[in-house]
């Protein structure tokens, strides 16, 4: 499977690791089975790991994404989102994901071309 995750309830995280070839309707698949995981909860922050994969979403597929996600979340509060992306290339697809969903869903979210650093960012506390 392309897309595993795991939910930290006591740091209230999941981390999605994805490899090799990853498409929309997997990322739809693995947000559906988080979102009706007993574990998850809104509030809890979410990293996805896209360093070791490829995918080539189109702007319609990201939108596909966005409007799953404002669909399916459960009015405000949700926790962070941190994209971790190992090419420059990658890097730009993920900022436009960024763009697209700005004022579409309700959750902070940020790009990371680090591990490290998009863990510390989701572990800072949210200013409210």
């Amino acid at each position: 499977m392309p897309i595993e995750y795991s939910i930290d309830t006591k740091r209230g995280l999941s981390i999605h690791t994805c490899t090799g070839a990853v498409d929309a309707d997997e990322i739809l698949r693995a947000i559906n089975d988080l979102y009706n995981s007993s574990d998850y909860a809104q509030s809890y922050h979410s990293l996805w790991d896209f360093r070791d994969c490829s995918t080539d979403l189109s702007s319609d597929e990201m939108r596909k994404i966005i409007n799953f996600e404002r669909i399916n979340q459960k009015g405000p509060g949700g926790g962070k989102v941190a994209l971790v992306v190992g090419t420059t290339l990658d890097f730009g697809l993920a900022r436009m994901y960024h763009l697209l969903s700005e004022n579409k869903v309700d959750r902070p979210l940020m790009v990371f071309k680090n591990y490290d650093d998009a863990l510390k960012w989701i572990e800072e506390p949210q200013n409210e």
